[in-house]
């Protein structure tokens, strides 16, 4: 797909298309108070709600911008809409880890402030941003954050299970999320893997392997701290399970997998990844629904494929 086309500042007064989740994460952003700071700006205002139907209509018939605002996985399944066109993304964070707006800002409270946000609109620049391909088998042909297999998945899948059994105190969830990756890691076995990266041959036993288009994954996990949306590669992570404590270590401590983290790592235009069972997690889904049968996925860049507002 060709690159969608950078381009000059929002500029006045645009009709704005919201794409909202309001029960993601710790937001709390209203319908009511969004629509009038965007009317109050001048801006028209196409609302759609992600629970109800006409939100993915909502965005193919956006015209000037679309506002994003939920978490990781609301920005997610926007931007695979948006690939190619040159309709530009703006985000309001209000998931548990706002992975895509932590790699596009340094200042997440900005960023999660409604009126803030509006008031600079006018300011902010379109630029193009990579996003990850998906071939060979799973239905989301797009990504932002990652693709990988082992503890992420198992995160995702135990986090669904659980949530139906337990309650998460409002403002813990990242917490919450930290302490059961930690958990599921110390009692995970590594898994085989096949993994090619640009015709290198990188296959072994791992706890887990993220392909990376952003930093973090997950609740905040920096597997690849040096990852960059703008320059057309992805970043391969594979973790043996020699590296288990450091990795624990890093992720208790809110640190990245840097050098005291020993793991494969390589940048890549092209991963080929198969493995043996489990879901694969594309951003926060999973695939395939039958986790007991052997899996093969190709991973690639679709180069600045979409606008987002910096």
């Amino acid at each position: 797909m060709p690159p969608a086309p950078a381009g000059d500042c929002v500029g006045g007064r645009v009709k704005v298309t919201v794409i909202h989740n309001p029960s993601a994460g710790e937001g709390s952003t209203a319908r009511r108070d969004l629509r009038r700071l965007l009317k109050a700006a001048g801006h028209e205002v196409v609302y759609r709600s992600t629970k109800a139907k006409g939100w993915k209509q909502g965005i193919r018939d956006a015209e000037d911008l679309v506002l994003a605002v939920g978490g990781d996985g609301t920005v997610a399944k926007v931007a695979r809409r948006l690939a190619g066109r040159p309709v530009p993304l703006a985000m309001i964070p209000t998931g548990v880890g706002n992975n895509i707006a932590r790699a596009l800002s340094h200042d997440l409270a900005i960023e999660r402030d409604e009126a803030r946000v509006v008031d600079s609109l006018p300011s902010r620049t379109p630029e193009p941003f990579d996003l990850g391909v998906v071939s060979g088998g799973p239905p989301l042909d797009h990504f932002s954050e990652a693709v990988g297999v082992g503890l992420i998945p198992e995160l995702i899948a135990e986090s669904q299970h659980r949530r139906k059994v337990e309650e998460v105190a409002h403002g813990e969830e990242l917490q919450h999320s930290i302490d059961l990756a930690v958990e599921l890691l110390e009692g995970m076995q590594p898994q085989r893997c096949r993994l090619i990266a640009d015709g290198d041959d990188l296959s072994g036993d791992y706890l887990l392997v993220e392909v990376m288009n952003i930093r973090s994954a997950g609740p905040r996990i920096d597997f690849a701290p040096g990852a960059d949306p703008h320059d057309g590669m992805l970043d391969v992570v594979a973790l043996p399970a020699s590296s288990r404590d450091a990795a624990i270590t890093a992720i208790r401590r809110g640190r990245p997998f840097d050098e005291r983290v020993p793991a494969v790592r390589r940048l890549a235009r092209e991963v080929e990844l198969e493995w043996t069972a489990g879901h694969l997690h594309i951003d926060d889904s999973l695939w395939p629904d039958d986790a007991d049968s052997p899996c093969k996925a190709t991973l690639g860049v679709d180069a600045g494929a979409l606008l987002v507002l910096r």
